[in-house]
């Protein structure tokens, strides 16, 4: 008998409690966050993310996410929801577009530029980098990289800075970047025996696509200058010791790349 008292407690008590917390969410899920914009709009919804002088993410019935930046917003409230049948769930969706337009960042380029080679024609030299610096605001970022490019005579590892901005707030996005700093020659190819580098700058444009991770991509045009210095061998006679012929050169071209930022 004394068992069966202890359920009919247990019961009684998970009724009440499953109840109470009902109403209590209840309570909470007939509130809504309301964001008046400065242009006279009306945001409902429940707030998700806020970061005060900068902005406010909000998830929208049906589980759409806005952002919004501080300065487009009047005044935020909480009022009770105009949707009474509706219940919102615990949100499990991904997070919105992230917008990462102050702090560090970090990219890791790779593509192929179109050269022309040592004897008058066109060749595609591959190259890889890597970035990091400091976002300051949307528009405006400020960076340090290294990298490896592949030429007909050799290999040369261009250093620089870098600066670089987004045009738009958008999931896509047009952006810019400029590049400059010295290349340093770190091997040869059978062609030449000795290969120093130069100046090196890298002019870009192209489209930044964000994700709802830290993660970003971009897909990137420009035109790219390096300047270097080879010794060129040449085999006359193989019982005779080779020519070799010194020369100034600047390779120039087009190039494309795709990088992954975070």
């Amino acid at each position: 008998m004394s068992r069966i008292y202890f359920f009919f407690l247990a019961g009684a008590f998970c009724l009440g409690l499953t109840t109470a917390w009902t109403n209590v969410i209840g309570q909470i899920y007939n509130m809504e966050n309301v964001i008046y914009l400065k242009d006279g709009s009306e945001i409902r919804g429940w707030i998700l993310e806020q970061i005060p002088g900068e902005y406010v993410k909000v998830e929208l019935v049906g589980g759409s996410i806005l952002v919004y930046r501080q300065s487009e917003i009047e005044k935020i409230t909480s009022e009770p929801t105009r949707y009474s049948r509706i219940i919102r769930k615990y949100n499990t969706k991904p997070q919105g577009i992230q917008y990462r337009d102050r702090g560090l960042y970090h990219f890791v380029a790779t593509g192929f530029t179109t050269n022309d080679n040592m004897w008058g024609g066109s060749q595609l030299d591959v190259s890889l980098n890597y970035r990091a610096g400091y976002r300051f605001n949307q528009y405006l970022g400020l960076g340090l990289g290294v990298g490896i490019d592949e030429y007909d005579s050799g290999g040369i590892v261009p250093v620089f800075g870098e600066v670089s901005g987004d045009l738009l707030r958008r999931k896509r996005t047009p952006f810019y970047l400029a590049q400059a700093g010295y290349g340093i020659g770190v091997s040869t190819t059978w062609i030449a025996d000795n290969l120093e580098g130069g100046l090196y700058y890298h002019l870009g444009a192209g489209l930044k696509v964000r994700t709802r991770s830290r993660a970003e991509w971009t897909f990137t045009m420009g035109y790219k200058s390096q300047q270097m210095t080879e010794t060129l061998v040449q085999w006359i006679d193989f019982n005779r010791e080779p020519v070799r012929t010194v020369r100034e050169r600047t390779v120039r071209g087009i190039v494309y790349q795709v990088a992954i930022g975070f």
